[in-house]
């Protein structure tokens, strides 16, 4: 009798070595979550190395814009007096010189300078596109008072005078000239006889 209960308590007792055994073989797979689990800040830190990368990324120098002979002038948009279109006078310069003439309807010098450009349309024409800048208030007015000038040159309309006040020119008949590209060769207030030749020595 006494036989069997030992036997049965070293059995018991292999029993119980047998369930601490299988939870010591159990305890490394439960060690191994927390390590996966540390790895995971690596990965989330990843985007945000990448994003200071992109951020240190050198950026654009900004455009310098010049009201002055020399300088480059700033893209002003014009609308097409005629259809419409709008373009920018950065867009008119990039294929060569260019002059602009800005002209009011009612000013009796723009009218003479108009007049003395169909003149010297040819010589021109040589040298540089040459666009009409219409400033009048009222754009019906200023399409049946440029009726004339039409036919010769492509006449642009730009009732708030913003390409003048962006080159420091603040009356009519005002003229600028843009080589390639936009840089300012010169620009100028009033008109007289010999203005034309003067236009044609920049160009």
């Amino acid at each position: 009798m006494r036989r069997i209960l030992v036997s049965i308590a070293a059995f018991g007792l292999v029993g119980q070595l047998g369930s601490w055994g299988a939870l010591a073989q159990e305890a490394p797979k439960g060690a191994a979550a927390p390590a996966a689990a540390a790895a995971a800040p690596v990965d989330a830190a990843a985007p945000a190395a990448a994003a200071t990368v992109d951020a240190g990324a050198p950026a654009a120098p900004a455009v310098k814009y010049s009201k002055d002979v020399g300088g480059l002038a700033k893209p002003i948009e014009v609308k097409n007096l005629t259809t419409g279109e709008k373009k920018t006078t950065g867009d008119l310069a990039k294929d060569g010189k260019v002059m602009f003439v800005l002209v009011n309807s009612v000013c009796n010098l723009c009218q003479n300078e108009m007049d003395a450009l169909v003149e010297y349309k040819a010589k021109f024409s040589e040298k540089a596109a040459v666009y009409l800048v219409a400033v009048d208030m009222n754009e019906e007015v200023a399409k049946k008072a440029y009726e004339k000038w039409a036919k010769d040159y492509t006449i642009f309309y730009d009732p708030q005078f913003t390409l003048g006040t962006s080159l420091d020119l603040y009356s009519t008949p005002a003229t600028v000239i843009l080589d390639k590209g936009g840089k300012i060769l010169y620009k100028g207030m009033g008109y007289r006889p010999d203005s034309l030749k003067q236009y044609m020595g920049v160009l």
